[in-house]
């Protein structure tokens, strides 16, 4: 019993100390939808339901289109079944085969209950006798719970490689080394491949990984993700705002800030390569200058295969974010465009960002979108006007940074929370919440909060004078910003709603609070605050 004490804590810790995957959603839509990484399309109430319950990011791509299967309509997904029961009232119509059982098999003996009071990252499920704790508790409660994954069927425990799985009645949740975000097992890939191939059974396509962005829309996978997970992630190359598709006669995809292309004549690991887009938006390299580097100078370099000269910090992160494989050769000296330092080089341009903290000095212009998109002069614009005019006019960091307003100035209702280590704001038009550390950077989240199945408050209980982060702020907070001894802490007032002013510009947005406080948070992961003096 002391044994098995000891392994149930250290479970507990273990995935207490690892995040779950951040929530992506596809835009509900009626109707079809045609998947071309796999060939297949969802239709109807599948549509929705794959939808409704985190689309790609937990079901996968569809690998059948819906057939009969022992009397039931049907269709198979990477890590599901979906199964059509006309007999059930709605919303139960669409049901998950249970897939965990005929993988793994029946339950595992059911444990004890852990003693009571339980902490808030465990729940102990008395219908199979078996606990979910950690991470996996909270994929569980963020991505559907008992509709989508049923109860579980075991403890988490290792298996080979060190991955620690937990089978659920229709899912297996999978946490891997070196990772924090929980994974879910293919099992519908898994249990198709186990099965005869009938005669006029469509073919699966074999599953392949990939990761849904709900910020743009779109997915990667394959290559392309491991090319992009391992090469710089957002940092370098920022989201995906395209599929892939066919460009010429080269698959290629678009990101904000490069375009993946696929070689497939060339050895690994060099299949993908990154696109000339900084030749391309620039043109020509600049005549080459002459070699004044000293070999005593390791901030200066010499690149003779174009005759350009890179230095200081832009030399810094040329070498520390990868080099000729990532940026290409220098196709310019460092120069003034714009009022800012900027230097292109044949795959990217890098910016000189003074005002930004360390390490985000240097940035890299938004070449991707610039390609793809095409130039931004069709897109109608607005000048700001009022106290966002004012800060726009008067700052040229602001100015410069944000660009021009993509949509006029308009009020939403809003709510905003001051804590000790940054701010929290919420926009009632689109459900998403900015949070503002006092480092001067800034992230946005979705709010999952809702009000029939969250709690209000999880009961903690603050310093004096403090305050606990309480409904949508409190499950952000709670769930991603590490609670009261992360890096935001504890609130310093209670939140506050009121309408405000928002506008959403090029390179970023203003949101301005009751209090005449104007936020302005620019696309490159940084925020300042200004006082609205109109």
């Amino acid at each position: 019993m002391r044994k098995r004490k000891i392994l149930w804590l250290f479970v507990v810790l273990f995935l207490g100390m690892a995040l779950a995957l951040p929530a992506g959603s596809p835009t509900l839509a009626a109707g079809a939808r045609y998947f071309p990484e796999t060939g297949r399309t969802v239709r109807g109430a599948f549509l929705d339901f794959f939808n409704r319950y985190g689309g790609l990011a937990i079901f996968g791509y569809p690998l059948t289109d819906e057939f009969l299967e022992n009397g039931f309509s049907v269709q198979y997904f990477q890590r599901a079944r979906f199964e059509w029961h006309p007999e059930n009232p709605d919303p139960y119509k669409v049901q998950l085969g249970l897939l965990g059982y005929q993988i793994h098999g029946p339950a595992d003996p059911p444990v004890p209950a852990p003693p009571r009071p339980w902490p808030w990252n465990l729940r102990y499920f008395p219908e199979t006798g078996h606990t979910v704790t950690g991470a996996f508790l909270q994929f569980f409660d963020r991505y559907g719970g008992l509709t989508v994954f049923g109860y579980p069927i075991t403890e988490p425990f290792l298996v080979e490689g060190g991955i620690t799985i937990q089978y659920f009645q229709r899912a297996r949740m999978e946490l891997h080394p070196g990772t924090t975000a929980v994974r879910l097992g293919d099992l519908g890939w898994e249990w198709l491949n186990r099965q005869p191939k009938w005669p006029g059974t469509i073919p699966v396509t074999p599953a392949v990984r990939s990761r849904y962005f709900p910020e743009t829309g779109h997915a990667v996978k394959g290559a392309f993700l491991d090319f992009w997970e391992r090469r710089g992630g957002l940092d370098i190359f920022g989201y995906p705002i395209s599929e892939e598709f066919t460009e010429g006669s080269r698959t290629v995809q678009y990101f904000q800030r490069a375009r993946f292309e696929w070689h497939p004549e060339n050895p690994d690991p060099y299949k993908v390569q990154l696109g000339l887009l900084g030749s391309e938006v620039y043109g020509p390299a600049d005549p080459p200058v002459h070699n004044w580097v000293t070999p005593w100078n390791p901030r200066a370099r010499y690149f003779a295969a174009t005759g350009h000269v890179v230095t200081e910090a832009f030399l810094d992160f040329f070498d520390k974010r990868g080099g000729l494989d990532i940026f290409g050769y220098p196709i310019t000296e460092a120069m003034m465009e714009g009022g800012r330092i900027v230097q292109w080089f044949q795959r990217a341009k890098m910016e000189w960002h003074p005002e930004n903290p360390d390490p985000w000095k240097v940035q890299l212009a938004l070449l991707g979108e610039a390609v793809y998109h095409g130039p931004p002069a069709h897109q109608a614009t607005w000048e700001p006007i009022m106290g966002f005019g004012k800060v726009w006019r008067d700052n040229p960091v602001v100015r410069d940074g944000l660009g021009m307003g993509i949509e006029e100035q308009h009020s939403v209702p809003c709510a905003e929370q001051k804590l000790q280590g940054g701010i929290l704001f919420w926009r009632q038009d689109n459900r998403i919440i900015y949070a503002l550390k006092n480092d001067g950077t800034w992230q946005a989240y979705p709010d999952t909060w809702e009000s029939w199945r969250d709690p209000a408050s999880w009961g903690y209980r603050p310093p004096a004078g403090l305050y606990e982060p309480i409904r949508g702020f409190g499950k952000l907070w709670r769930e991603r910003l590490g609670g009261p001894t992360g890096p935001f802490g504890w609130g310093l007032e209670p939140e506050r709603g009121f309408n405000a002013p928002v506008q959403t510009f090029q390179r970023g947005l203003m949101l301005e609070n009751d209090r005449k406080d104007i936020y302005v948070l620019f696309s490159n992961g940084t925020w300042r605050r200004y006082f609205d003096m109109y």
